[in-house]
């Protein structure tokens, strides 16, 4: 009997020796302890707003800009009908402590219909996380974007 003991005394041990280190992994976004993974938040939204955007699917995108700046964001994108882009790379993304902002960094690759010779523009995603499960939203250099490719 002691020796079934011992062993499920030191399974137990082992598991949470093994758990505890894990679970804490889980906690840190970014360099800072996110217990509400609210970097796992702005990781999806940063990620499926730049996808949208690289794949012409504006309309989409517009649903994570800053409801201010929607107008403006459609607007200016009118451009981007006649665009392609070709690929895109994030340079840098900077979270601020307490998960309430971020900046983000894109290098967009593209070219427009009208001339075929691909271009590169980095722009510059400026995050703020909304009120009460708003999730988050953003302030696009979109006229910037836009504006490297009106020939």
């Amino acid at each position: 009997m002691p020796k079934l003991l011992s062993g499920r005394l030191l399974g137990a041990v082992l598991a949470v020796l093994l758990c505890a280190p894990l679970s804490g992994c889980f906690m840190w976004n970014y360099g800072h302890f996110d217990p509400l993974a609210r970097g796992d938040s702005f990781d999806e939204s940063r990620k499926r707003f730049t996808r949208m955007i690289r794949w012409g699917q504006i309309e989409r995108a517009g649903q994570y800009v800053v409801e201010s700046e929607r107008d403006a964001f459609f607007e200016a994108a009118t451009v981007m009908r006649g665009v392609r882009f070709s690929d895109y790379e994030v340079l840098r993304v900077e979270v601020e402590d307490g998960f309430d902002t971020a900046i983000v960094e894109v290098m967009f690759r593209g070219y427009s219909l009208a001339s075929s010779i691909e271009r590169s523009v980095a722009v510059t995603q400026s995050w703020e996380r909304g009120t009460e499960g708003s999730g988050w939203r953003v302030r696009p250099e979109i006229q910037v974007l836009s504006g490297a490719f009106i020939d």
